[in-house]
């Protein structure tokens, strides 16, 4: 055999061994572990080496307890990562070392990559942090978030996946030819898996954000797990939640949430299969204190394990676990008993005037439509009650169809306007909505679908207008559907009123001023932090925070509730500080006043935002829903007391009644007195101005004395029925 072949057989049998027996690489792939170099990565021989050897340094930490996950420039460090550079302590079991020195509440927010809430999700994280830091106890150390690292991942799967199959002479990116030629389609495959499971990464790991205290007070973990309106919560990352402090040996569970009542159902579901899990554990104690959800069912769902079913699994997780729901906003059912009070008795509208726009995917929807229907057609006949019309569910295509003209109208007629440049005070409003979200059906064919949506919508509203309805509810999870449904409403009925449940200051945005001013919202909380100062105990008049939205203010006292801080709440109690039961306490129960909860507002849009108008106090049908701190009037005068100066006008109203009370009293006296006074005598000087109460033969005397008699009375019935 000649040498050049015995070299190539022996080159392809070490080749081949070499292939055989070498263990199977299970490090990820080189451009996953840092930053790129102007968008290109260099492999050379060394780096490549070194590379490797990083990789298998990566892969040793993250089978330890203890995880760091990095793509370029982004990484999520769960718990116990941040607790050890918190600490500079390398131990794996530093959650139960720490036990003593850790706190924990899990927050459910909005999820800002599956739902197309990712507004809510910046606001409610904002709100939280006000409410931790608002006594000045606690300062953020530390924070880390999964869902930038999934973004990141869902991206970079969807370039992989184009660039897996591709030949080498296909028209690639620079980058990812690039990668093909320095790692091969091999570890490309293993790449687009990686990427790929790391674009759920969210769904199995809660978010984290750490408080360092100021004082001798415990760490606050905030933990933050994603939730959608239609699926509701991430179940495995609210489990890694209750791992962590079951770790710290603590049975006792603090949850914000959940904030849609669409996500009860996961909710109830996750602590059941907890308990299951954690078998052995002592009872479990779940407080849940929402500031957001509304449905009337929540608290039932929840505190009586309804999902499990009834029978002998829910008398086990009830023996199992103790589960304490409530609310800082109110629920659906009072709102629309409110409104409709006052609609039908004092506005005197007809019941058939009058249509709810609810959506139709969402539990929220579908139970605000129930609950409007159902207690409005109680005493009443079928015609009697409200119209529902349900709208599409892919009612944001046709949004953001419309959007997409509006910006392209902007774009052929775009020019230079200084003057209405100088003139704009606010942002433009966007009602476009990202394509990320995962709480709908996807949609085909979205051109067509859109179209079609927009005929249906077109469809409701000429009913609307043919029906004569008059004013029409918007009953909506999404805000901007609700803006939406508003300019069209008013371009096609602009006589009918708006009404709506949740209060968001963007009603009263320049760009939404004209379909939505006028419009009456009913919520807990006014938005008008002139409100602030009128509840008492109050610090409004030295400090007053805004926010943004009904759910915000909500948020921020539930957070203060579950830090055990009752009495920082804002808007939380009866305005224009009573310090004493009024009388009528006494005869009408049920009261918010009695028990420490806030009222019902009914606001109207402005052109600078909400401004209240009347307020309901009566929580008969509330059934304990609401957060409440029991309110004893013994001893609290001196500290709950408001300056004077901050509430004339009820003070005010009140000496006025009183004096016009003692008016009449006076006159009736009078009457009497010169009634029984001899006729032959005249009488005294003081009495004088009573003289016109004396019997006369003159009939024009008479006459007078019956007019001023006639003027008295209805000056008394006046006054009586004003009390």
């Amino acid at each position: 055999m000649k040498p050049e072949k015995t070299g190539l057989l022996s080159l392809a049998a070490l080749t081949l061994i070499s292939f055989l027996f070498s263990p199977p690489s299970r490090a990820r792939p080189p451009y996953l572990l840092g930053p790129t170099t102007e968008g290109k990565e260099q492999f050379s021989h060394e780096e490549k080496k070194a590379r490797t050897s990083q990789t298998k340094k990566n892969d040793t930490k993250s089978s330890s307890t203890s995880s760091s996950i990095t793509i370029g420039d982004l990484s999520y460090c769960d718990l116990k990562c941040l607790l050890k550079k918190l600490f500079l302590d390398d131990s794996d079991d530093i959650l139960t070392r720490m036990a003593d020195s850790l706190q924990f509440v899990i927050a459910t927010v909005p999820d800002p990559l599956d739902s197309h809430l990712g507004r809510l999700f910046d606001l409610y994280l904002d709100t939280m942090q006000q409410a931790i830091v608002s006594d000045n106890k606690y300062v953020l150390d530390s924070y880390s978030f999964p869902w930038e690292i999934s973004r990141e991942a869902m991206r970079r799967c969807k370039e992989e996946v184009q660039v897996i199959g591709s030949h080498p002479q296909d028209s690639l990116s620079t980058d990812s030819a690039h990668r093909i030629r320095a790692i091969g389609k091999t570890n490309l495959d293993a790449a687009r898996q990686d990427y790929c499971s790391l674009s759920a990464l969210h769904e199995q790991v809660p978010g984290i954000v750490l408080f360092r205290p100021r004082d001798d007070t415990k760490i606050l973990a905030l933990l933050l797990v994603g939730e959608t309106a239609t699926s509701g919560l991430n179940k495995l990352a609210l489990m890694k939640s209750f791992e962590w402090i079951n770790e710290t040996n603590s049975t006792q569970v603090r949850i914000l949430g959940p904030s849609f009542s669409g996500s009860v159902w996961s909710l109830c579901t996750a602590i059941g299969k907890w308990i299951d899990h954690s078998q052995s554990v002592p009872e479990w104690t779940f407080t849940i204190i929402s500031g957001a959800a509304s449905a009337p069912e929540n608290k039932k769902t929840l505190e009586d394990f309804r999902c499990e079913g009834p029978g002998q699994r829910q008398k086990f997780l009830k023996d199992k676990a103790n589960v304490a729901f409530h609310a800082t906003v109110h629920s659906d059912d009072l709102s629309i008993k409110f409104l409709k009070h006052y609609l039908e008795q004092s506005l005197k509208v007809d019941p058939k005037k009058i249509a709810i726009l609810s959506e139709s995917n969402t539990v929220y929807g579908s139970s605000g439509q129930e609950q409007l229907v159902g207690q409005i057609g109680e005493n009443s006949s079928r015609q009697d009650t409200w119209l529902s019309l349900p709208f599409p569910m892919h009612i944001a295509s046709v949004r953001n169809a419309y959007e997409e003209e509006k910006a392209k109208r902007v774009e052929r007629n775009e020019r230079s306007d200084v003057i209405s440049e100088l003139l704009q005070r606010t942002l433009n409003l966007s009602l476009t909505e990202g394509d990320t979200a995962r709480d709908a059906f996807p949609l085909f064919t979205p051109a067509m679908t859109a179209t079609t949506l927009d005929l249906g919508l077109m469809n409701i509203l000429s009913t609307i207008a043919r029906e004569g309805i008059q004013y029409v509810g918007l009953f909506a999870t999404d805000l901007e559907d609700k803006l939406f449904l508003a300019q069209q409403i008013k371009k096609y009925c602009p006589d009918v009123r708006l009404f709506t449940f949740e209060n968001d200051l963007l009603y009263a945005h320049p760009d939404e001023r004209s379909y939505l001013e006028g419009m009456l919202v009913v919520s807990t909380y006014p938005l008008f932090n002139k409100s602030q100062v009128w509840v008492s105990p109050s610090s409004g008049s030295k400090r007053r925070l805004e926010f943004a939205m009904e759910e915000t203010e909500g948020i921020y006292n539930a957070m203060l509730a579950l830090l055990g801080r009752e009495g920082d709440l804002l808007d939380y109690g009866i305005p224009f500080g009573w310090t004493d039961p009024p009388i009528w306490l006494t005869i009408k129960k049920n009261l918010a006043y009695m028990t420490g909860t806030p009222p019902l507002w009914l606001s109207i849009i402005g052109r600078d935002g909400p401004w209240p108008l009347t307020l309901e106090l009566d929580r008969s049908t509330d059934n304990n829903y609401m957060y409440s701190e029991p309110f004893s009037f013994s001893g609290q005068a001196e500290a709950t007391s408001v300056p004077e100066e901050q509430i004339p006008y009820f003070r005010f109203s009140f000496f006025l009644f009183l004096l016009v009370t003692c008016f009449c009293l006076v006159q009736v006296f009078g009457y009497f007195m010169a009634a029984h006074w001899p006729h032959d005598k005249r009488l005294p000087h003081r009495w004088q101005i009573f003289d016109v109460f004396r019997a006369r033969l003159d009939p024009e005397d008479r006459r007078r004395q019956s007019f001023y008699s006639f003027i008295c009375l209805l000056e008394f019935i006046r006054n009586k029925v004003a009390s």
